[in-house]
């Protein structure tokens, strides 16, 4: 995606905290928070309409947060990485970034926002694992590994019976975790 991203930024001259992408119909934005994501995984084919547009909240964003001498790429990763759109929370995570950059410390630690949705644990493990926000896969997931081991994963270790926790921990409804 960051070849994408930056043919885009050498084809329109917009740098990437200057634009949204956009594609599709109905029209989505193109999500750049998985650096290793395909086009393809993203949905997109050959064919398919990409529209680009300025997008000057972010840019001023991106400007104010560098006026306070927040380092560029930590301001770039919440802005384009964790697609922060407003001031104060950007602000509030180039503080926490900018807290643990170490010169011993390879990576950077981001906080992210998991909606609130009884899935938060498999939202936040699917968002590490791809990129994205999909609890499904990691509940049925679960699912699957209690009904292929019995004897680990007993009534008394799921504290209920293992026929219906498997369908409990499969309903977006209930909590998971």
């Amino acid at each position: 995606m960051k070849e994408f991203r930056d043919k885009i930024t050498e084809l329109t001259g917009l740098a990437a905290h200057e634009m949204d992408v956009l594609y599709g119909y109905p029209i989505q934005p193109v999500k750049f928070s998985n650096p290793i994501a395909t086009l393809e995984s993203q949905g997109i084919e050959s064919g398919c309409s990409v529209t680009v547009r300025p997008n000057v909240q972010r840019k001023e964003i991106f400007e104010y947060l560098i006026s306070l001498g927040f380092n560029e790429e930590n301001v770039l990763k919440v802005l384009l990485e964790c697609e922060v759109m407003d001031k104060t929370i950007a602000l509030e995570l180039c503080k926490e970034i900018s807290c643990v950059e170490n010169e011993n410390i390879t990576g950077t630690i981001i906080r992210m926002r998991i909606p609130p949705d009884n899935s938060c644990l498999f939202n936040a493990i699917g968002y590490l694992l791809e990129g994205s926000f999909n609890p499904v896969p990691y509940r049925v997931l679960v699912a699957d590994a209690i009904r292929k081991d019995p004897t680990t994963f007993t009534a008394e270790y799921l504290d209920m019976d293992p026929a219906k926790y498997i369908n409990w921990i499969q309903n977006p409804e209930k909590w998971g975790g």
